[in-house]
C-alpha cells in the first residue's frame, strides 16, 4: 500500500472562489512542493476548468468532498466527475 501526501484545499477556501482564485492557489499549491489536492470548499468551477488547471499545475485530485444532496440528486455527475478527474476516492463533505 502506498501513500500519498496531497493539501487538503478547505483550509486554502477563502483564495479558491473563483476560477482564476483556483488557478493561483493551485500554482501556489505546486509550489509548496505538493503533486495532489484534496478538493473541498471549493467556489463555482466548471469540471473540466479544473481538469485544465491541476494538468497544468502537474496536480492530480487525490480525493474531494460533495455535499450529500449532490451525491443524493445527482449521483451520475458526481461519478462523471470524478472519473473525468481520475480521482477514486469522493467523501460527504461537512
Amino acid at each position: 500500500m502506498s501513500s500519498q501526501l496531497a493539501a487538503q484545499l478547505y483550509t486554502v477556501r477563502d483564495f479558491t472562489k473563483t476560477p482564476a482564485d483556483i488557478a493561483q492557489t493551485m500554482k501556489k499549491v505546486k509550489g509548496l512542493g505538493y503533486d495532489a489536492v484534496q478538493c473541498s470548499a471549493l467556489g463555482p468551477i466548471d469540471p473540466h476548468e479544473l481538469k485544465n488547471i491541476v494538468d497544468g499545475e502537474g496536480l492530480t485530485i487525490c480525493a474531494t468532498h460533495t455535499s450529500y444532496e449532490r451525491m443524493r440528486d445527482e449521483p451520475q455527475a458526481v461519478i462523471d466527475e470524478h472519473q473525468l478527474w481520475n480521482c477514486k476516492h469522493a467523501a460527504i463533505g461537512g
